[in-house]
This record gives C-alpha cells, sequence and structure tokens, in this order.
C-alpha cells in the first residue's frame, strides 16, 4: 500500500530512525538486561519522539546524511573486526580508518548534494579528511607492539 500523504511517511521514518538509535543504546549501554523491555522503551521513545511534528521534520532534513555516517560507521566497524581479534588492538582501527577515508574521498561526489544548505562541501571534506589522519596518527603512536 504506497503512502499517500507526506506526513506518515515523515511520521515512520521518523520513529523507525529514534526506535533503531535508542535501541541500540540501551542494547550497548546495558541498562536493562531484558532483551523485550529494551524493544518496549525504544518503541516508547520512538513513538513520542516521531509525534512531535518539529523532531520528525527536522530528522527528515537530517535523515540522508545521518544514513550516510551510520552505513560508514558500520563499514568502520566490519573491517575493524575482520582484521583483527583484539577488540583494543589499533592496527585493525588504523586500517579500518584508512579504507574509510579513501571511501569519503571516492564517494564525496555522491555525499556532498545530500549536504545541508549553507554547508560548504570542499571544506567539511578537508575537516574529515584531517580528523580522519588525526584519529590514524593517535591510534598508531598508542598502539604497542
Amino acid at each position: 500500500m504506497p503512502f499517500h500523504n507526506l506526513a506518515d511517511v515523515n511520521f515512520i521514518a521518523s520513529l523507525l530512525f529514534v526506535f533503531a538509535v535508542s535501541y541500540a543504546l540501551l542494547v550497548k549501554a546495558e541498562v536493562i538486561k531484558v532483551k523485550g523491555a529494551n524493544i518496549v522503551i525504544a518503541l516508547v521513545i520512538g513513538f513520542f519522539a516521531a509525534s512531535f511534528s518539529p523532531l520528525s521534520q527536522f530528522l527528515q532534513g537530517i535523515l540522508p546524511i545521518a544514513a550516510i555516517l551510520l552505513v560508514i560507521a558500520f563499514f568502520v566497524e566490519f573491517a575493524r573486526k575482520l582484521v583483527g581479534k583484539d577488540p583494543k588492538d589499533a592496527v585493525p582501527m588504523s586500517v579500518a580508518l584508512i579504507v574509510s577515508l579513501m571511501l569519503l574521498g571516492v564517494l564525496w561526489s555522491r555525499i556532498a548534494p545530500q549536504l545541508p544548505v549553507g554547508v560548504d562541501p570542499t571544506q567539511l571534506l578537508w575537516i574529515l579528511g584531517v580528523v580522519i589522519v588525526l584519529l590514524i596518527f593517535y591510534l598508531v603512536y598508542q598502539h604497542k607492539p
């Protein structure tokens, strides 16, 4: 059944996004050990957040950027798990950051049009590149062979 009202799409997209983020945070923080309770709490937070119209409109504006950032974060974590077994090892994270920096450079022409109005894509790319390179240097510096 197609959506006939844009407000329905905004509500559902906002609900799913807030639910996913709040559920992930609840599971990661281990506030409540019961899985079903975390789902119910995340759904309630999602419904309350999605029913607030200004938040729903704001989330519609940033969802494309948030989706890109989440995909990059999942890729970095996936690459880190593939390269190394020890979670405290800095080398897999450095490799994942290097690969994500290369992907960011290759895909930047597709990411730049999704940025909000008023954000200079060239400056943002430079800032992200410098931050990633500084993180790589920090991880390599902290690495103990």
